[in-house]
């Protein structure tokens, strides 16, 4: 089994029970605390922890979170410890794997599902790259980080993200800091479409890229049509929509800031889109109430369930503004609907779709299932990588 053995010195052991079977026995990554039957050694974010059952079977190679209840994510199936060459490695794996996309805008590493836990990097424009870690573990070879980034992809712009709930799950203090380059706002393409993105205050890491594929397949069945497209951010399926040939296309959202945005964004596509400021819930009860009728009605909220505890509500949340979307579509009317909340399931949110549909007393039928764009891999063994679910529905 290969070995960095100058490191083999800097890790510990974890032993899981034998029962409940721990999942990462048959292959997840995530091992939560209460699945840790005894430590050999003092846990902490600087050292790998080799995962063993009772027995001394090898599972694999983690890292260690002091706060969250996920103890361990594994990072290789061999006994490795996390070291500078091995991230390097990582790094070029993450590239060779994604030179089918034929894309400069992506996300070149994605957590467990590209064997760095807790780091995402993403690339725009071949030339600006934004990186984020969320781990404590990556949080103590940050340094690493860097250096790899500078070596491997050679940025013209280098802006840090550190920030967001997961980071605060970890103990860690946020970091948004541009490293290289000047002026953080470049133009961008996603999908078919120009973007004006601003790298340091945009939200995530700058742009939701995992949505990129699915702007293109809902576009592909808007020429013609009327469009809706609520919880809109930047416009990147308004303006995919537009770019197809949709006759008109209204984009809503809450925030004045991101339909600002959208409107720098369709003047560089050299398309016309129609903006609200609005809540996406009390704007479709008006709309209804107008006995308005769209084409197409695309619904892409921003997650509802951040936690396991917030599901039942989210399951309401989800529930009424498909309702509301289904009753504004005639028939051969199409409803593309998402949510980005792993913690609700893809049978959850079907359920879902299938009361409100009920509810609003219209049949539909499936055309496409959608989920995240190929740059942002799901995993097999690991359910949990696959966290955005859709459907695009045809109403009979």
């Amino acid at each position: 089994m290969p070995q960095n053995t100058d490191e083999m010195m800097k890790h510990i052991t974890a032993f899981l029970r034998d029962s409940p079977l721990p999942r990462a026995a048959i292959g997840h990554l995530w091992v939560f605390r209460t699945e840790v039957a005894r430590w050999e050694g003092e846990p902490s974010p600087e050292h790998t922890v080799f995962v063993k059952t009772q027995q001394g079977r090898f599972l694999g190679s983690a890292v260690y979170s002091p706060n969250s209840n996920i103890a361990l994510r594994i990072f290789s199936r061999q006994k490795l410890c996390l070291e500078q060459d091995l991230l390097r490695k990582k790094f070029e794996s993450a590239i060779a794997s994604r030179s089918f996309t034929g894309k400069e805008t992506l996300r070149l590493i994605w957590s467990e599902a590209d064997g760095v836990p807790g780091l995402t990097v993403d690339v725009y424009s071949g030339k600006a790259v934004v990186f984020q870690i969320t781990h404590a573990a990556i949080e103590e070879k940050r340094d690493w980080v860097l250096q790899t980034i500078e070596e491997l992809l050679q940025p013209e712009i280098l802006v840090e993200r550190s920030e967001g709930p997961g980071r605060k799950k970890e103990g860690l203090p946020e970091r948004i800091q541009q490293h290289k380059g000047t002026i953080p706002i470049i133009q961008t393409k996603i999908g078919n479409a120009l973007f004006e993105i601003n790298l340091l205050t945009d939200q995530k890491t700058g742009a939701y890229l995992d949505q990129a594929h699915n702007y293109r397949r809902v576009a592909a069945v808007c020429a013609g049509k009327s469009v809706l497209d609520c919880f809109c951010y930047k416009g990147g399926f308004a303006i995919h929509c537009a770019l197809a040939g949709a006759k008109k296309v209204v984009a809503v959202d809450s925030s004045k800031e991101a339909l600002e945005s959208l409107n720098k964004s369709a003047l560089l596509n050299n398309v016309t889109v129609e903006t609200c400021l609005a809540n996406v819930f009390d704007n479709l009860r008006h709309r209804q109430k107008s006995r308005e009728i769209w084409d197409v009605l695309i619904l892409d909220p921003p997650p509802f369930a951040r936690s396991h505890s917030n599901v039942t509500n989210a399951l309401r949340g989800y529930r009424e503004i498909n309702l509301r979307a289904l009753k504004l579509l005639p028939p051969g009317g199409i409803l593309a609907t998402y949510t980005c909340s792993y913690h609700i399931q893809p049978h959850e949110f079907l359920q879902v779709l299938r009361e409100a549909a009920n509810d609003a007393r219209k049949e539909a039928v499936v055309l496409e299932e959608h989920y995240q764009s190929p740059d942002h891999p799901i995993l097999l063994a690991m359910p949990e990588s696959k966290y955005l679910h859709g459907w695009l529905l045809q109403v009979l």
